[in-house]
């Protein structure tokens, strides 16, 4: 998986052509986007879902903007408080499995 920013030029994307899973982003979007939810959204808590996106180096963007996460799985959870995210700004919540419903 690749993202850059600054510190992640679009030439690295080249080395990386050959990965079975690639996805090009850039994160400098995304903590625009952040920011732009938080403005005119600012009476809600903003929580992004990790399930949508578990890239490590977008947890770690949005820990630094603030964010809250989202987390469905234990591993969620480790991913966020590895990158940053105090156990404070997560959500945990589950389906419940089928049989359980």
């Amino acid at each position: 998986m690749g993202l850059y920013s600054q510190a992640f030029p679009r030439s690295a994307i080249q080395e990386r052509r050959n990965d079975a899973l690639f996805l090009d982003g850039d994160l400098d979007i995304i903590a625009d986007a952040y920011d732009l939810l938080c403005r005119y959204l600012s009476i809600a808590r903003i929580y992004y879902a990790v399930k949508a996106n578990p890239a490590p180096e977008i947890v770690a963007a949005l820990t630094r903007k603030g964010s809250n996460f989202d987390v469905a799985s234990p591993a969620e959870v480790e991913l966020c408080l590895e990158n940053g995210a105090s156990a404070d700004r997560l959500s945990f919540a589950t389906a419940p499995a089928d049989d359980q419903k």
